[in-house]
């Protein structure tokens, strides 16, 4: 009898270890589309922040004044940096982007052609083009602006992919929760009907169906709570990964939305456990004797 007690415990363990791995496996590919919507998000406001806006002065504009007018520019809340480029500067960044073969002067003649000019680069929020295009009539009212130039059809391009995104990932987000939840319920149920035949020995007892339940539950919450655990640590691990490979995806990182992610995740984890049990277990209190058996 001893050893017979020793399957069922073993069982038992395998069973609770099953659980929780396939707790943890449905939650770290939740976490991993979560991940990939941060990170879209993050990507897009990375570009749009590396975005430049050139305003060009007039010739006659003296320097104390374009200096006066970029201070102005780092005092607006929606400016993240600013350049001064004079002529020589700009001469310079030209030849540089041309073709060595090509002749410079031949090209651009005189030094006068090339503006002098202040570059912005702005909070993402900024940057759309209509916002763009308001700034840009408040700025030409300067007397010492000539003209405003970005690209505009690329800057709508990655605003329109970034809205053509939302839908497609919002709805993947739900196919998946729902898979999610459909996922961790049947575990779970299945992990209640296992012990069907307790709970109905616990009834046939007198047991409250609240006290019934309790041992379920916590078990459940638990495991719940050590998946969640364990897709945590395994999306920092791919997370550590990617950075180790991919330097530069260390630069769009929100460490404080990563941690929103993986609070989200243990939160998920306890509440699918929590109901799932709630309802399972209930189903079974329900059922007559007879009914146990099919």
């Amino acid at each position: 009898m001893e050893w017979k007690s020793n399957i069922n415990v073993w069982r038992t363990r395998i069973s609770y270890i099953s659980t929780v791995i396939s707790i943890a496996l449905v939650l770290f590919v939740i976490g991993l589309l979560g991940l990939m919507i941060l990170n879209v998000k993050s990507i897009s406001d990375k570009v749009k922040e590396n975005f430049e806006c050139n305003i060009y002065m007039k010739d006659d504009a003296k320097e104390s004044e374009v200096m006066q007018f970029k201070k102005m520019m780092d005092a607006k809340d929606f400016v993240l940096s600013t350049t001064y480029l004079d002529q020589a500067a700009a001469k310079k960044i030209l030849a540089e982007e041309l073709d060595p073969e090509e002749q410079f002067d031949d090209i651009v003649g005189d030094e006068k052609v090339l503006e002098a000019s202040v570059v912005l680069t702005m909070k993402a929020a900024y940057t759309h083009p209509d916002s763009l295009k308001k700034l840009e009539v408040e700025w030409l009212k300067n007397p010492i602006v000539s003209d405003v130039r970005y690209d505009g059809g690329n800057l709508m391009k990655i605003h329109q992919n970034v809205e053509k995104a939302k839908p497609w990932l919002l709805g993947i987000s739900c196919v998946l929760l729902f898979i999610a939840v459909v996922l961790i319920n049947n575990t779970l149920r299945l992990k209640v009907y296992s012990q069907r035949f307790l709970i109905r020995t616990m009834q046939l007892i007198g047991a409250k169906w609240s006290f019934i339940r309790r041992p379920f539950i916590f078990s459940a919450v638990a495991q719940g709570v050590i998946g969640a655990l364990l897709a945590i640590l395994m999306l920092m691990s791919f997370l550590s990964f990617l950075i180790r490979h991919q330097p530069d995806f260390a630069d769009i990182q929100n460490p404080e939305m990563n941690l929103m992610l993986y609070a989200s995740l243990l939160g998920l984890g306890i509440l699918i456990t929590y109901l799932s049990t709630i309802i399972a277990v209930t189903k079974f209190l329900r059922l007559k004797t007879d009914e146990l058996y099919y």
